[in-house]
C-alpha cells in the first residue's frame, strides 16, 4: 500500500473539516482507518529499512486555504485539522510505502480528526445532544493519544513528528472533559500537555514557535479555569 493515497485522503478530510462538511470528512476518515487496519499484515511484512521512518513524516495543521497555520490565541481548543505529509527530499512521494509504524501514525491522525469532527459539531450544533458528541470526541481523542504514543519517539520530540499532534490531542481532550464537568480528567490531560511542553525541542521555525506558544498559553490559562471550577 502506497502512502500517497493516504496522504491525499487526510488532506481531503482536513479540507472538508475546514468547510464544516463534517459528515463527509468522517466517512473518509473511517474508510482510511478501516483500510489501514484490514491491511495490517501487509505492513508487517514491509521492509522498514528501505522505507520512510515515522520521524520523517510531517504533521501540519491547515487553515481553510490548506496552508499551514496556528489557531487564534483566544481559541480555547485546537480547531484546525491536521494532515500528514511525506518529505519531498530523496525518494519521490509517490514511491513511499506504508509500514506498520507509518500506518499507526496515520491512524492516529485520523482518530484525532474524527474527534475534532465531533467536537466542532458539539460546539456549533448545541441543540443536537452536544454532550453525546463531546463524549464521542473524547473517546476518539483517547484512542488517538494511545495510538500516537505508541509510535512517537522516546528520544526526541521535534516539530515535524507527532509532537504538536499530541499537544492538540491533549488540549482538545481536556476541553471536552471540562465541558463535560469531568475536571479530574481535564487536569490529567493538561498535565500531559505540560509534560510535552517541558521536554520538546523546537527548530528555528516561525510556525513551530507560534504553535508552541499557543499550547503554552492554553495550558496556563485553561488550567486556571479548570482549577477555579474545581474549587
Amino acid at each position: 500500500m502506497l502512502l500517497l493515497p493516504v496522504q491525499e485522503c487526510t488532506l481531503q478530510a482536513a479540507s472538508l473539516i475546514s468547510q464544516r462538511k463534517l459528515a463527509q470528512a468522517s466517512e473518509i476518515l473511517v474508510e482510511i482507518v478501516t483500510s489501514l487496519r484490514e491491511r495490517r499484515g501487509e505492513f508487517e511484512r514491509a521492509e522498514a529499512g528501505q522505507q520512510l521512518n515515522v520521524d520523517d513524516l510531517i504533521f501540519l495543521p491547515l487553515n481553510e486555504d490548506n496552508d499551514a497555520d496556528c489557531p487564534d490565541w483566544d481559541d480555547d481548543f485546537f480547531g484546525l485539522p491536521f494532515a500528514v505529509f511525506a518529505p519531498h527530499a530523496g525518494k519521490p512521494v509517490a514511491k513511499y510505502e506504508v509500514t506498520e509504524p507509518i500506518a499507526a501514525a496515520c491512524t492516529g491522525v485520523c482518530l484525532f480528526l474524527l474527534g475534532l469532527c465531533y467536537q466542532i459539531s458539539a460546539r456549533e450544533h448545541e441543540r443536537q445532544c452536544p454532550e453525546t458528541a463531546l463524549k464521542t470526541a473524547s473517546s476518539f481523542y483517547n484512542h488517538a493519544w494511545t495510538t500516537l504514543q505508541q509510535v512517537s519517539s522516546n528520544t526526541s520530540c521535534s516539530d515535524t513528528s507527532t509532537t504538536f499532534l499530541l499537544m492538540a490531542t491533549a488540549t482538545n481532550a481536556a476541553t471536552c472533559c471540562y465541558e463535560l464537568a469531568d475536571l479530574d480528567s481535564a487536569n490529567a490531560w493538561f498535565s500531559s500537555l505540560r509534560d510535552i511542553l517541558t521536554f520538546c525541542w523546537l527548530k528555528d521555525d516561525h510556525l513551530a514557535m507560534e504553535l508552541h506558544n499557543f499550547f503554552l498559553m492554553t495550558s496556563t490559562i485553561t488550567t486556571t479555569f479548570v482549577a477555579a471550577g474545581a474549587a
